[in-house]
């Protein structure tokens, strides 16, 4: 028994009596959308079963309408495509992971100075002279220290017998 003839026989011809509008069918099936006054449905799904329209159907199916190089030219284009977006899934992701660690990368290069140009930078474009950090400190050290030892001596000392008011309560 040929495969063909095997086919025929374990698959059925059925009739389905309602609509069913998004149904998809596989490319092995057809669906035939006929009128019940030009053509008695039940006739039909015997007249598929006869030996004369099977042999009809094998003799002109033609499975696909797309010669064999079109058909490579097809397939070759869905994998270019396929290979596309699988390498543009893979930057997003990558982006995204970058993204992630950005708040991190940025906090590290505010604390190093690396975000905005440092005073000195700017001193040295504009031609003008510019005080470290040190030098500021050299230079108020002696001021702060003075003023302290004179706010020392204006202060004024409770006797060492005045009671808080804690004690009088």
């Amino acid at each position: 028994m040929a495969s063909s003839e095997l086919e025929w026989k374990t698959r059925k011809r059925i009739l389905v009596e309602r609509d069913h509008p998004n149904l998809m069918l596989p490319d092995k099936i057809l669906r035939i959308a006929i009128k019940p006054d030009v053509v008695e449905p039940r006739f039909l799904v015997h007249a598929l079963r006869s030996r004369r329209v099977r042999d009809y159907f094998e003799a002109n199916a033609t499975g696909t309408s797309n010669s064999m190089p079109k058909q490579r030219q097809i397939a070759d284009e869905i994998e270019r495509l396929l290979a596309l977006a699988n390498t543009i899934e893979q930057r997003a992701s990558a982006a995204l992971g970058r993204i992630k660690s950005l708040p991190a990368a940025i906090l590290a290069k505010a604390f190093a100075g690396e975000l905005v140009p440092t005073e000195a930078e700017l001193a040295r474009e504009e031609g003008r002279t510019y005080e470290t950090a040190q030098q500021m400190l050299a230079r108020i050290r002696p001021e702060s220290a003075s003023n302290e030892s004179s706010k020392n001596k204006h202060r004024r000392r409770a006797p060492a017998n005045a009671m808080s008011a804690k004690e009088d309560v």
